[in-house]
């Protein structure tokens, strides 16, 4: 804001008495006063758009983010149905003569995938 004093503001409205009739220093100040109203209706629009603007692109990033996590988890599932058909190839190849403890031993045993963690 303007960095006035209030001596200076005295000084102001002082001369502004000397040159202007009374009368017409009330119609000066209303007319200032409605300069004033005017500004900042307009810098309080600016604002209200100007963070609009800020919202909208804060909502795109984290729609941007929620679409590559979405991204990672299809990916990652996709992996876990290969690794989970590989099994079960592994599975039906084992001999019938195994209990399913044996079986299942055997099951982790084969399982050479890297864990995603």
């Amino acid at each position: 804001m303007i960095n006035i004093s209030w001596s200076k503001v005295v000084i102001i409205c002082t001369v502004m008495l000397i040159v202007l009739k009374p009368n017409d220093l009330l119609k000066v100040m209303y007319m200032f006063g409605q300069l004033i109203r005017r500004v900042r209706r307009m810098t309080e629009g600016f604002q209200n758009n100007l963070n609009e603007i800020l919202d909208q692109t804060e909502l795109d990033e984290l729609r941007r983010q929620i679409n590559l996590d979405i991204t990672k988890v299809n990916n990652n599932s996709k992996t876990t149905d290969n690794t989970l058909q590989i099994n079960s190839s592994t599975d039906q190849s084992l001999p019938a003569s195994l209990s399913s403890d044996e079986q299942s031993l055997v099951s982790v045993d084969n399982d050479t995938s890297p864990l995603d963690i």
